[in-house]
């Protein structure tokens, strides 16, 4: 007779099918092995290409604020162009995040990236 933690009663060995837990769900008996996420060729590339974005990301917003100091020579405007940083974050965020969940959300974020991309590369200008 099999108890409930999957051990046999009468000879005290346990039991090679899955036994019930207080939830009454199945759990199966040793581990399963899942597939690696390296082997999965678009997460690899969305994990390298936000990594990509990320990396910009933050040169861009250390870098910026030193450009505008060494042109300028203004701790004021330097500060500006932080505020300046954040801004669109604070208005756009909420309104975009409501739009982006409509869409498919790999082309949201290619999309952004690139219109990110494009945005730096035109500080030069």
């Amino acid at each position: 007779m099999a108890g409930t933690h999957g051990t046999d009663i009468e000879s005290g060995t346990e039991s090679a099918e899955a036994h019930p837990t207080e939830t009454g769900e199945r759990l199966a008996l040793g581990r399963q092995s899942l597939p690696s996420l390296w082997r999965n060729r678009e997460f690899t590339v969305v994990l390298l290409g936000q990594g990509v974005s990320a990396l910009g990301d933050a040169v861009n917003v250390t870098t910026l604020p030193l450009l505008v100091i060494l042109l300028t020579g203004s701790g004021t405007q330097m500060g500006l162009v932080g505020v300046l940083q954040t801004v669109p974050h604070l208005v756009l965020g909420l309104p975009a995040g409501a739009l982006a969940d409509r869409w498919d959300r790999c082309k949201v974020m290619l999309g952004c990236d690139l219109g990110r991309a494009l945005l730096t590369a035109l500080v030069p200008l």
